[in-house]
């Protein structure tokens, strides 16, 4: 066994362990979070842009919002990859190249790798759309729709934008550039199903919770060590894909979460119970007038 071998196992063993421990122990954790203060404050501001300007608009914006913030972020850090990389990525590169000559698992990695293509995205993001809209169809059915296809168009149109302004080479065994995509696509579309489908099952508990979650690390660590293997990319252009795909993820729940938020109810003027039943009236002219003096 080499030690390209072993370090694949192990990563895999890692994130299979610390999934199983999570969701043994997700009953316990739940009790211990405390971001109530922290969602109530986003809770309300963002009622406020929504009875605004509405959840259409309000969505649009928190999307290009992110949509800038991610293109800025990674282009920036494009720039220190290809200003520096060299220094990290031909070192792995060579190592890599070093162990990775064993037959069965080098076939085996061979076909892994393309869990994360392009082709197969697409069939999952179209797929997986049209599923979530049916369970959906009795909620806001056309956000899955919206929301699925569409993370992978973000990821389409803001890796186009780093390809063309970060510049970084790609290896010599391969044609991969910065960031992968193949680590971002997985990230982004498996995070936004997973998202979506907890949403609709609002009574899952926190096990179910994490372990619908644990899929994606999962995927991602996978699609990582896949791609390093086959030299499709430089190491740096894998962390920085699955980075890549967080920071989506996060701007495409954001978005999906302004949607599909729920406003409060306005509380009817006088009924009992609401402040303005307990503030009393001021009193007319006809009430002074007939009250007696002191």
């Amino acid at each position: 066994m080499t030690a390209v071998v072993a370090a694949g196992i192990v990563a895999l063993g890692i994130v299979i362990a610390l999934g199983v421990g999570a969701i043994v122990t997700a009953d316990r954790r739940s009790g211990h979070i405390r971001t109530a203060p922290i969602r109530a404050r986003l809770g309300q501001a963002t009622d406020s842009s929504v009875q605004a300007l509405g959840r259409p608009l309000t969505a649009g914006i928190v999307w290009f919002a992110g949509v800038t913030f991610t293109i800025g972020c990674f282009w920036g850090l494009g720039v220190l990859a290809r200003k520096y990389g060299d220094y990290i990525d031909r070192p792995m590169l060579r190592w890599w190249e070093r162990g990775r000559n064993v037959a069965g698992w080098k076939h085996f990695w061979a076909v892994a790798t393309h869990i994360g293509d392009q082709n197969p995205m697409q069939v999952v993001a179209v797929v997986a759309g049209v599923l979530l809209a049916a369970l959906w169809w009795r909620r806001r059915w056309w956000v899955p729709l919206l929301a699925v296809p569409g993370s992978y168009l973000f990821w389409r149109a803001t890796s186009e934008v780093l390809r063309l302004v970060v510049h970084r080479p790609h290896p010599p065994t391969d044609g991969g550039t910065w960031p992968s995509g193949g680590c971002a696509r997985i990230v982004v579309i498996s995070g936004v199903i997973v998202y979506l489908f907890l949403r609709w099952r609002t009574a899952s508990g926190p096990k179910l919770r994490t372990a619908c979650w644990s899929v994606v690390p999962f995927l991602a660590v996978t699609e990582a060590y896949a791609r390093l293997y086959n030299l499709q990319h430089w190491f740096l252009d894998v962390i920085g894909g699955l980075l890549y795909g967080s920071v989506m993820l996060a701007v495409m729940i954001a978005a999906c979460a302004v949607l599909d938020r729920q406003l409060p109810a306005a509380v009817p003027v006088g009924k009992p119970g609401s402040r303005s039943a307990a503030i009393p009236a001021a009193p007319t002219a006809v009430d002074r007038q007939s009250t007696p003096a002191s």
